[in-house]
């Protein structure tokens, strides 16, 4: 009888297969735990370290234990750790090369914990320019505490007034110099001499007989023409000058408030008004605003290449060239699919987050660095309930790249009864600041479109307890400060971020502007009783001269108009005193 089975080669097979699946569990878990340090590090720029890394077959799952992820910015810190990582393969996609994960498990996620060795590796020295948001914050500092002397502030201050009184001499000056010109070419009393010598010629003609009677007549005549023509030139000239007076003067009458313009800006400037406190609280919390704001974006930045590698890639795709594919080399072709899948996809991962105050609870779903082809963005949501220092806190968002042309991300917060203790908001050791306690409910609304930021933040304070303690002598206005400050209990901090990533502005108002400008306000009124009257004599004694000069020069021009007027009676008295023809013959000789 044929024996179908060779049981020695049987034995060798499963020798064989036994030998290599014990070669495959001892070391295939040794192989992932170093393939994700190395690719995690590579992404990260600082090293990532895996303390166990366990592969199931059946069903195909990986579980992950001990993932500490180093800070690149911080080498003995660890951005973030997470305890356990669990999760399942679906082995259908895997024949097709796409790793598809329904449902993640992270538990144990702290942010910023210590390390016990420097997490730093070597990595290419960055040029010198940056991404990061440059808005630094601005010193806070007191208001001035004494207001200057009227000399200190004129040595300081050009007075428009001044300028504006030469800008107008200047002018009358040019238009004085304009009409001695023009009145140098109008008729005058060479002219009217003249026109006095034909007038005397024609009386002596009108002695000669007939002859000079008709001769006389048509001399009358022709006089009386040119007379006509020289005083309309006159008086023409006469009319333009006056209405350049007029203007002139109104330019005159501006002029002449101008000192009382000048008193008022440098009243502004220099005394201590409402003004001078308009945004002294957005002053002092734009510092501590401003340090959350680039943290937040400095780990923005780092998010988003991670759901943005097929953005990169179609975009290389669509920049290279066609290269007709080797012979036996082959070439990948994705066909239409009925119901796309990205090559890497975990559809919904469910993270338990531990930080000093108790455990957040939240999910991801969709995440994947391929958007486009899944057609729906990232999206989380993350609560708390009954936390220490907080009653709630909800936090929930998205980050769309479905159009790898247009990102639009998206971010919203709402927190609850938060108890804030010992927040410094001014470092000056003039005037140090801090918030000792207080509760707060802050909104945060914040949307990106591209580098387009456009945030909105809101908190209301209440059992507010702020100390300035420290500080070297505040002076009148320091110790109002204070004592305003002491008796705030509650207020409203309403914040908006516009702008890009990269160049941002924040601008920041409360309702504690008004409690401080009616403390400050009333200490310092004392100082400023008298700088007003000084001010303005002072003033005056600077701008009067120059005004009076400047009227003065206007007058000249008035004596151009005089002289235009005693021109034009003259050549009308000459006009009355010629004699006319009537009848055609009968001349007044």
């Amino acid at each position: 009888m044929m024996q179908w089975i060779r049981w020695q080669g049987l034995l060798a097979f499963l020798l064989v297969v036994g030998v290599l699946a014990g070669i495959w569990f001892l070391v295939i878990d040794g192989v992932i735990e170093r393939a994700i340090e190395q690719t995690g590090t590579k992404l990260v720029g600082a090293r990532v370290d895996l303390e166990a890394a366990d592969l199931s077959l059946f069903p195909l799952g990986l579980t992950l234990t001990g993932l500490h992820v180093t800070n690149p910015d911080s080498p003995m810190t660890n951005a973030v750790q997470a305890q356990r990582i669990s999760f399942l393969v679906d082995p259908g996609p895997l024949l097709r090369r796409k790793v598809i994960i329904e449902n993640m498990a992270v538990e144990g996620v702290q942010f910023n914990r210590p390390r016990a060795t420097s997490g730093a590796v070597k990595t290419k020295e960055a040029g010198p320019g940056t991404d990061e948001a440059t808005a630094p914050a601005l010193p806070f500092t007191l208001p001035p505490v004494s207001v200057p002397s009227v000399q200190e502030i004129l040595q300081k201050e050009e007075l428009q007034s001044l300028k504006r009184i030469e800008a107008l001499r200047q002018e009358i000056q040019t238009e004085q110099e304009t009409w001695k010109k023009r009145l140098a070419d109008l008729p005058n009393q060479a002219k009217l001499t003249e026109y006095q010598a034909r007038v005397e010629k024609l009386k002596s003609a009108g002695q000669g007989g007939l002859g000079g009677i008709l001769g006389g007549a048509n001399e009358v005549v022709a006089i009386q023409k040119d007379v006509q023509a020289d005083l309309q030139q006159i008086q023409t000239a006469k009319a333009d000058l006056e209405q350049r007076i007029a203007g002139l003067r109104r330019d005159l009458e501006a002029v002449a408030k101008a000192p009382a313009e000048d008193l008022q800006r440098l009243k502004a400037k220099y005394a201590f008004t409402s003004e001078g406190l308009s945004n002294l609280s957005g002053t002092l919390l734009q510092g501590p605003l401003r340090e959350w704001i680039q943290t937040g974006l400095h780990w923005y930045r780092k998010v988003g290449p991670l759901v943005e590698r097929q953005a990169a890639r179609m975009s290389e795709q669509k920049a290279a060239r066609v290269v007709k594919p080797l012979r036996g080399k082959g070439v990948d072709v994705r066909f239409p699919e009925r119901a796309p899948l990205p090559n890497f996809l975990i559809r919904n991962t469910r993270v338990l987050v531990e930080i000093p105050s108790g455990t957040f609870t939240g999910t991801i779903t969709n995440i994947t660095p391929e958007q486009p082809v899944l057609g729906t963005p990232l999206t989380f949501a993350f609560d708390g309930e009954n936390l220490k220092g907080l009653r709630s806190a909800k936090v929930s968002g998205e980050l769309n790249r479905v159009d790898p042309a247009s990102s639009r991300d998206s971010l919203r917060l709402a927190v609850r009864e938060y108890r804030v203790k010992d927040l410094s908001l001014s470092s000056n050791a003039d005037w140090p600041l801090a918030l000792k306690n207080a509760s707060a409910d802050v909104d945060l609304d914040a949307k990106l479109a591209g580098e387009a930021m456009d945030a909105m933040v809101a908190a209301d304070l209440r059992s507010v307890t702020l100390t300035s303690e420290g500080q070297k002598d505040p002076g009148p206005v320091g110790k109002a400060l204070k004592a305003a400050l002491a008796d705030i209990k509650q207020t409203r901090v309403k914040a908006t971020i516009t702008g890009t990533t990269k160049d941002y502005q924040l601008q920041l108002t409360s309702d504690l502007d008004r409690v401080l400008k009616n403390a400050v306000g009333k200490q310092v009124q004392s100082q400023l009783a008298g700088l007003e009257r000084d001010l303005r004599g002072a003033i005056a004694k600077q701008v009067d001269k120059p005004l009076a000069d400047l009227k003065a020069s206007l007058s000249g021009l008035g004596g151009l108009d005089n002289e235009l007027t005693a021109r034009t009676g003259q050549l009308r008295n000459l006009l009355t005193s010629l004699p006319k023809a009537q009848g055609g013959l009968k001349l007044p000789f």
